[in-house]
């Protein structure tokens, strides 16, 4: 097994001993899903910006948005790798990009190869939604088997308030009156690390995970992107997604990944149940390095 292996089984070691000492207070919290899937490997569309964000887009968010798009894939890939399956291409993700000419004027139907889209705006304003205060949405259509889509929206400035900003699907939630008594106020162009934590939050999201609901009255979370709501000006780096969320993945695809999955997607799992699906890929680590 190699290092990226061993980070795994000591990073799962790490939570069953947590659950083993105190059983009873994961019981609460949930992973939402999203109630969909995506049949077959969905194709993920970069729409390249105008010329007003072509500076920095060059400069650092296109790398962002492809290193977030390997960063899932490859995750998936490795934790899965040890598992059963038959379907080594399941968590490939392909990217493409489409030139802000042949987009600017259209919609998602006009892309009939593209799964999942990724834009960019300098701020929210509420040009494309109700809530001034949300960071990144994520608008999803599957209910046509021809083309189902996910469609990302990630602003790369905010508002320098003291408050958690929301991060939403479809944006009807979690609205911040104060994101719009601060309008007046400067707008602040977001770090790397933070877009990099807004866009692999929304790519969760167009992959089919929901939110991170948590028990407020207790101390009982484990780590997960998928929290509706983050500091942008706090600390958002991270070194590697975490399992839980890697996890709810893999209850929703199977071991196989994409198009190796037939049924319903379950609303929502409790944090337990995807605590003892986390053992059984620990088992199956130790069981392949062993045998």
């Amino acid at each position: 097994m190699d290092w990226y292996g061993w980070f795994w089984v000591i990073l799962l070691v790490s939570i069953v001993f947590a659950v083993i000492i105190i059983p009873h207070v994961y019981a609460v919290d949930k992973m939402e899903t999203m109630g969909v899937y995506h049949k077959d490997n969905p194709i993920t569309c970069i729409m390249l910006p105008s010329s007003e964000l072509e500076e920095r887009f060059y400069t650092d968010i296109l790398n962002i948005s492809i290193e977030v798009v390997w960063q899932w894939q490859n995750s998936m890939y490795v934790y899965t790798k040890e598992l059963p399956h038959n379907n080594p291409n399941g968590w490939n993700l392909p990217i493409k990009s489409i030139v802000y000419e042949k987009h600017f004027d259209k919609s998602v139907l006009d892309f009939p190869d593209c799964n999942i889209f990724l834009e960019f705006a300098k701020h929210n304003h509420g040009q494309h939604i109700d809530n001034h205060g949300a960071l990144g949405f994520t608008q999803m259509d599957f209910s046509k088997s021809r083309h189902q889509w996910a469609f990302i929206m990630t602003y790369l400035e905010a508002t320098k308030t003291d408050t958690s900003i929301s991060l939403c699907i479809g944006c009807e939630e979690n609205k911040l009156p104060s994101a719009n008594l601060n309008s007046e106020l400067e707008l602040v162009p977001l770090d790397n690390a933070t877009i990099y934590r807004i866009l692999s939050h929304e790519y969760g999201h167009a992959l089919g995970i929901g939110h991170y609901i948590e028990d407020r009255n207790r101390e009982n979370n484990v780590p997960s992107l998928m929290y509706p709501v983050m500091n942008p000006f706090g600390n958002n780096g991270f070194d590697m997604i975490p399992v839980a969320d890697l996890e709810t993945l893999r209850q929703i695809y199977g071991n196989d990944g994409f198009g190796g999955f037939e049924g319903t997607t379950p609303r929502s799992f409790d944090i337990s149940e995807l605590i003892i699906g986390m053992v059984d890929v620990l088992n199956f680590m130790e069981q392949s390095d062993n045998g």
